[in-house]
């Protein structure tokens, strides 16, 4: 039984109908008018309390101490810098990684600057323009797919960021291809 169950446990058999004598001034049939009656409640209640804490408390500790104390029969191994059969992180059918846009911001060498389009600043359009970008094992940009964004402002941020230059993403020593996302902000 975990300390949190245990204590869980005390505290709504014992502590909570104590509590409720104590502060309805109700004891059975007959009212408690005297002070030193509800005192005599509160101070079991806390020496109940404080028991029930030492138990659970002593009881956990005995039970890690033991884990602690115990060699493991088995050695853990040491971590592989293979990637888990599963491919966490891998793009499900290729042979790509999605990584974040942090990290593709660092691994960034070239970059060229949209040219905010003259309709849009006309029409004061402003917003965000976000792109799923595929970033090949030479570091160029293979392929820019639209998220969302308004359709004057996409434009002039797929030209720029085809433009864009990366350092290859390296894993376990080899570069390979990887996908992320890539935010353009149009504001005035």
């Amino acid at each position: 039984m975990t300390l949190k169950r245990s204590l869980r446990g005390a505290f709504f058999c014992i502590v909570m109908p104590l509590s409720r004598l104590a502060f309805l001034g109700y004891e059975g049939t007959h009212f408690l008018s005297r002070p030193t009656e509800i005192n005599s409640i509160v101070v079991g209640m806390k020496a109940v309390i404080a028991v029930v804490v030492l138990l659970a408390g002593s009881s956990y500790g005995f039970a890690y101490q033991d884990q602690a104390a115990s060699p493991s029969p088995t050695p853990t191994p040491p971590p592989t810098a293979t990637p888990s059969p599963s491919r966490k992180g891998f793009v499900p059918g290729t042979n790509r990684i999605r990584i974040s846009s942090g990290v593709a911001d660092n691994l960034i060498r070239h970059k060229v600057d949209p040219v905010y389009p003259q309709e849009a600043r006309e029409n004061h359009i402003t917003g965000d323009v976000v792109l799923k970008a595929i970033i090949d094992r030479q570091g160029n940009i293979t392929n820019v797919e639209v998220v969302r964004g308004d359709p004057i402002l996409v434009e002039s941020a797929v030209k720029a960021v085809k433009k864009w230059k990366y350092r290859p993403y390296i894993l376990n020593g080899e570069a390979i291809e990887a996908e992320t996302t890539v935010k353009i902000q149009y504001h005035m």
